[in-house]
């Protein structure tokens, strides 16, 4: 089987490959249909309104992929076996693609594309348990318990979609997503994070706060649950604020005892530092978005763009080059995508703020397109071809 693998080429050996490769694409596509929309320059029919469409596709098609390419990579780490491979992963990555239709006007096309959408999750809650919810894997309990909160939430997305219950939930349940989504980064950061600034910065000391990091993943799910009621119970904003808050605090002092300013100098390390402070930022702003001081779009930004995507394209930017036997080294497009990037998170914010919705739009869309073409222009080649070393992976 790895023979015959290994002869067919090297893009479906490993999980990154076609989630890294495809999902950066998919995000291209998406923010360009956006502006399309946006702009009038297209039209088209859809069973919930763009806002909704926008957000489920980036959170569902383009973070998903990126999260799954990453759990079945360094869960090979893990656990020391292939938990994805060959005609299996090329099952997986089709459920993927065919739920891209989830927003058909047609209820059967819409409900055919759902299922293959939720039975994705499905798949990999099955796989994830499997692998990770052993003895041995204890540590890990908490990405297969993470994945299934995020497979609950894409399922009420889902059935929103297909009305059967209120398309005013779709949104909502989105949002939860997303804030599992940073709770995985939490977990991703805290062991990869210490550890990478250890290896790559010379001397580096860091210590983690027991107490601290006891405390974090408690706090998530407060918050989470906290968010979950919101739409019900109108006066859990208060709780949901003060969390808020909490979670910024805490973040704060994480990154100071990782001393991130020390990564300056290494670009593909500075950027996952620097993912983390926006992430952490945004748990500030989010506050004051609870208690009324900020408006609500520009706020999720702060967490979808400035957090999760900038930290994500780190990682997929970093991941290539290790497991492909390449030196790990941000070349100079690559540092030019991350500061695009980060520019396009401060127009989608800061913009808005000063009535220039439009033009925060179009702006760091245009920034983000670019960026993630820049990634495709360097990476396809490497995430299609053999590891240079000629070992499996």
């Amino acid at each position: 089987m790895i023979s015959h693998l290994k002869n067919s080429g090297s893009f479906w050996l490993t999980s990154f490959r076609p989630f890294f490769l495809l999902g950066s694409l998919y995000s291209i596509i998406l923010i360009f249909l956006w502006l399309m929309l946006l702009s009038g320059k297209i039209t088209f029919s859809i069973r919930a309104s763009s806002i909704d469409w926008h957000a489920y596709e980036m959170v569902y098609g383009f973070l998903r992929a990126i999260l799954v390419g990453f759990l079945f990579t360094a869960g090979q780490n893990w656990t020391g076996k292939i938990i994805l491979r060959g005609n299996s992963l090329l099952a997986l990555t089709s459920c993927w693609i065919f739920g891209r239709l989830s927003f058909h006007p047609n209820f059967e096309i819409s409900a055919l594309s759902s299922s293959f959408d939720i039975l994705f999750d499905i798949v990999v809650v099955y796989l994830l348990y499997k692998f990770l919810y052993t003895e041995s894997q204890i540590r890990n309990h908490i990405i297969v318990h993470c994945y299934f909160l995020f497979t609950f939430f894409h399922f009420l997305a889902g059935i929103s979609i297909l009305n059967l219950i209120s398309t005013s939930y779709i949104l909502h349940f989105v949002h939860l997503s997303i804030f599992v989504l940073i709770l995985f980064l939490f977990i991703i950061a805290g062991r990869i994070l210490p550890f990478f600034t250890i290896a790559q910065v010379p001397g580096a000391t860091l210590s983690n706060f027991p107490i601290l990091e006891k405390l974090l993943y408690p706090l998530c799910y407060s918050f989470i649950f906290s968010e979950l009621l919101i739409v019900w119970f109108y006066s859990v904003k208060y709780v949901s604020a003060i969390l808020g808050f909490t979670l910024f605090i805490t973040n704060v002092i994480r990154l100071y005892r990782w001393k991130s300013w020390i990564s300056w100098k290494y670009p593909i390390l500075f950027v996952l530092h620097l993912g983390y402070l926006w992430l952490s930022i945004g748990f500030l702003a989010f506050g004051l978005y609870r208690l009324g001081y900020l408006p609500a779009s520009p706020v999720y930004h702060i967490f979808t763009i400035g957090g999760l995507s900038l930290f994500i394209y780190g990682m997929i930017t970093r991941i290539p080059l290790g497991h492909t036997g390449l030196k790990i080294k941000a070349s100079l497009a690559t540092q030019i995508a991350y500061l695009l990037l980060n520019v396009a998170f401060f127009i989608r914010v800061i913009f808005p703020l000063f009535h220039l919705t439009r033009e925060a739009y179009f702006y760091s869309g245009i920034l983000w397109i670019i960026s993630f073409f820049l990634y495709l222009i360097q990476f396809t080649s490497i995430l299609i071809s053999p590891r240079i070393d000629g070992k499996i992976g």
